[in-house]
């Protein structure tokens, strides 16, 4: 969950004036009646835009006015609700999105996502975890760390603009003499890398420590998935083997996104273990 924040600042007012979702007058007493809720509860809110247009969508999906699976508003139409420009409409449903909500579709809009189980825990490197487990890691990177032209999940994610460049490094962890986790990671063009210094230091978060750029707090999700042809070679496994896929965005401490990452792991030998902490009183 992102750690809220209370910034000093002018009351914000914000005034939507959303048409009628569906054609019946039930659909149109009910938009009408979150408006008014959402300027009942804004208009004396303090802080920035983005952070009163996330409370405020965050309270309409959460009374149900946005169903599980339902597309929210486009960019543009909330910018015309909400009378504000892109940026914070953005960054309202970037945090919204970290916070598990809602998934962004690249050219398509933002979806309600299902209730599903999300935990925080600490975050280290993998490196760090697997060898907090007992287990000798060796990394391996591959060709030389380079700027290229990010794809754009990275771009998205990093918050480029559409012609800036994010350097792009590869690696392979040996667990315990075998390879066993492809990394590919995306960095903001400000981060220098060196490849010997980076195969000698601990974990990437240490070397970028070490470098003034270390990571505060990161966004994860985990997934299952198959190894391409490509990628089996780099793990000398075939196509088609199953990985857990794990695919981080991390943030330095201005809350600015400094690396996208995606790691293929051989799913044998690995676990996650979570910790969850009830929310029930």
């Amino acid at each position: 969950m992102v750690p809220a924040r209370v910034v000093a600042g002018k009351a914000v007012s914000i005034r939507p004036v959303r048409g009628v979702r569906g054609n019946s007058r039930a659909s149109a007493q009910t938009t009408a009646n979150s408006a008014a809720a959402g300027r009942a509860v804004i208009a004396n809110t303090g802080g920035p835009l983005y952070s009163a247009l996330r409370s405020d969508l965050l309270r309409r999906i959460r009374s149900g006015e946005f169903a599980v699976g339902e597309w929210l508003p486009s960019e543009a139409d909330l910018q015309r609700e909400y009378g504000m420009s892109q940026t914070p409409v953005r960054r309202a449903l970037k945090e919204l999105e970290q916070a598990g909500l809602i998934r962004r579709h690249q050219g398509r809009g933002s979806v309600v996502r299902g209730q599903e189980i999300l935990a925080a825990t600490r975050m280290i490197g993998l490196g760090s975890e697997l060898r907090e487990r007992g287990h000798q890691v060796g990394v391996k990177v591959i060709g030389t760390p380079k700027l290229v032209e990010p794809p754009p999940a990275a771009v998205q994610a990093l918050g480029l603009a559409a012609s800036e460049p994010a350097v792009h490094l590869m690696r392979v962890f040996e667990v315990d003499g075998t390879p066993s986790v492809l990394f590919e990671h995306y960095l903001s063009p400000a981060i220098t890398l060196e490849t010997g210094q980076l195969e000698a230091a601990p974990s990437l978060y240490t070397y970028l420590t070490e470098r003034g750029a270390a990571p505060s707090w990161a966004h994860e999700e985990i997934r299952a998935g198959l190894l391409t042809t490509a990628q089996g070679a780099l793990l000398g496994r075939p196509a088609g083997c199953p990985v857990l896929i794990r695919e981080r965005t991390a943030y330095g401490k201005d809350d600015q996104a400094i690396e996208y990452a995606t790691y293929w792991i051989c799913a044998e030998g690995y676990s996650v273990a979570l910790h969850l902490q009830s929310t029930f009183t």
